[in-house]
């Protein structure tokens, strides 16, 4: 199968949201304003992708009704399952 990139306008605006939302609020209230997008934040980030996968597939019974509440599973949807879904449904137009 082909390598579908993802927009580079795509990705600067779902990080940005993510960043912006999430941490506002916080003590990392500051990181939202850094354009780039750090190994730290991937890091940080990187938990909400992994619990919103295991709730996907192995613990459905752990994924609450409105998870996009939570802005863990929030931010993880969308730097992970908004940008893949994305491609999926644009390669199959």
């Amino acid at each position: 199968m082909q390598r579908i990139p993802i927009p580079p306008y795509w990705e600067n605006l779902l990080k940005g949201y993510v960043k912006k939302t999430f941490y506002a609020g916080t003590r990392k209230a500051h990181f939202a304003n850094r354009e780039e997008f750090t190994e730290g934040d991937y890091r940080f980030f990187a938990k909400g992708i992994e619990e919103l996968n295991i709730s996907f597939t192995q613990e459905r019974g752990s994924l609450p009704k409105n998870y996009f509440n939570h802005k863990e599973l929030r931010s993880g949807y969308i730097l992970y399952f908004l940008p893949v879904n994305a491609i999926k449904v644009t390669h199959l137009l």
